[in-house]
């Protein structure tokens, strides 16, 4: 029998033994921390939400400026550069790499605009060749025979 009271002296007490303080310490503990987690948590989702939204703007900002860009360029060539988006055109087809606006491929994608519709190119304004043409009165005693008579005679 004294073997039988010695196993029972060995056998460790159960949570339910145990004073409920001591019981409870453990689960409290693991408590204040997933409350530590959880609040760490909610903080790092409202700044991502904040994040997002704000990259959401700038974002907009960008393909906007953007595309304000292209049609600054494609306006040399059509008669109204928002006809660039109405024939289908993607502001993301025209970017570099870098995400900058390509003159090259908006004069592209309005080349083949005006490939099928050639009517809403911009009209060609002539430049004028300042070379040509008078370029004013000969003065009086320029060493030009004929001016310096005609001069004489409008003078009176």
């Amino acid at each position: 029998m004294s073997q039988n009271i010695e196993s029972t002296s060995e056998v460790e007490p159960t949570a339910d033994a145990l004073d409920g303080r001591e019981a409870e310490e453990p689960d409290a503990k693991g408590n204040r921390e997933a409350a530590k987690y959880r609040t760490r948590l909610r903080d790092t989702e409202a700044k991502l939400a904040e994040t997002t939204a704000t990259t959401e703007g700038l974002t907009g900002k960008l393909n906007t400026l953007s595309k304000a860009f292209i049609e600054q360029l494609a306006g040399g060539y059509l008669l109204d550069a928002a006809d660039l988006w109405r024939h289908g055109a993607d502001p993301a087809d025209m970017l570099t790499e870098d995400g900058l606006p390509d003159p090259e491929k908006v004069q592209e994608a309005t080349s083949a605009i005006l490939a099928e519709r050639p009517h809403l190119a911009a009209p060609r304004t002539p430049r004028p060749d300042l070379s040509q043409g008078a370029h004013g009165f000969t003065m009086v005693g320029s060493g030009d025979p004929f001016g310096d008579a005609l001069n004489r005679a409008l003078r009176g």
